[in-house]
């Protein structure tokens, strides 16, 4: 009996011993497996293949390289420039579907030469293409706005990655993406210019009148605004709208896309002549440039066209430079040297 009971006493000891064994050990290894799980999701998610359009900060238009989502900025690598933006920059971002052409540099040159065909018409269209579109804001609450493609497969990584820091996919209004244009020379921080300059100019995110416009052509045509007019040398300074160094007595500049045909890239890739025809696109504007009392200098309707080989968001450029020829012809306007956009970071 006696044999029977310390037995049992030392079985039940092993049995308990056991069980707090296997119990720790039951409690580690989800501990394990959830520090496993942090360090995955913590990893950068990177993309390859991506072209920047126009706009990622410190990289230049059109360069091909890879995206990095690290844990707190995105970072755009193109051979030995890196350019980076900060999430908690970031106020608007979406991705919306392209079957237009990714054409560039040889590649693109090349297929305007190449024989016709259904076959070769097929190989210069990218069915698999997402274009993301960024709108973010700089140390001076500057916006800006950035154009990206990408390939379709990576949009749930793109997606997930944006989710991870707590952004979704949304459009928003003027007013949510940056501090608005100051009305009518208020809240701006800057003195008046000096008198017998040229003038300073606030460029405003366009607004679209026409429907279901993808968002990528507002914000290509705010970054050739700013760009193009930049180069005209019609102003002293090219201020982007929320600046809060903007001079009080700037120039507002307005548009309103109201028409926009997005033409086809492949086909002005792969069909030369017919191509410029079939497939351009067209990019139509009303624009408005105003004084700081409110008087209209320049109200007028103009369009932007892409024909030629290369992106359909050219046409965003044509309208940009059309901008600034008109501007040019207004009494009082005379051209000097390139004048700089004031948006340091």
């Amino acid at each position: 009996m006696l044999i029977s009971i310390d037995s049992g006493l030392r079985l039940t000891t092993i049995a308990l011993a056991l069980s707090v064994t296997i119990g720790t050990a039951a409690m580690v290894v989800p501990e394990t497996v959830r520090a496993q799980t942090v360090a995955v999701s913590d990893a950068p998610v990177e993309v390859d293949d991506v072209v920047n359009i126009i706009g990622f900060e410190g990289v230049k238009p059109n360069s091909g390289g890879r995206l990095i989502f690290h844990s707190d900025k995105i970072a755009f690598v193109a051979g030995e420039t890196t350019g980076s933006i900060p999430y908690e920059a970031i106020r608007s971002f979406s991705i919306e579907h392209s079957n237009k052409g990714l054409l560039r540099g040889t590649k693109g040159m090349l297929a305007s030469f190449a024989p016709q065909g259904a076959g070769q018409l097929y190989s210069v269209f990218r069915p698999g293409a997402e274009t993301v579109t960024l709108l973010y804001t700089d140390g001076n609450h500057a916006l800006h706005a950035a154009v990206l493609i990408m390939p379709k497969k990576r949009k749930d990584d793109v997606l997930a990655a944006f989710a991870r820091v707590g952004l979704a996919p949304g459009d928003a209004a003027p007013a949510d993406v940056s501090d608005p244009a100051p009305e009518l020379g208020k809240g701006r921080m800057r003195p008046r210019s000096t008198p017998g300059e040229r003038p300073s100019v606030l460029v405003t995110i366009p607004v679209s009148s026409a429907q279901a416009l993808p968002a990528a052509y507002v914000a290509g045509t705010y970054e050739e605004l700013n760009t193009q007019l930049a180069k005209s040398g019609l102003f002293t300074r090219v201020w982007r709208q929320g600046d809060r160094r903007a001079d009080t007595d700037a120039l507002t500049l307005t548009v309103d896309i109201i028409r926009v045909k997005k033409g086809n890239a492949g086909l002005r890739g792969a069909v030369p002549v017919v191509g410029m025809v079939v497939g351009k696109t067209l990019i139509e504007a009303d624009v408005r440039l105003a004084d700081a009392s409110g008087g209209v200098l320049m109200e007028k309707k103009l369009k932007g066209s892409k024909r030629m080989v290369g992106e359909s968001m050219g046409a965003t450029k044509s309208l940009a430079q059309r901008v600034g020829g008109s501007l040019a012809k207004l009494p009082g306007f005379t051209k000097s040297e390139p004048s700089t956009q004031v948006a340091d970071r």
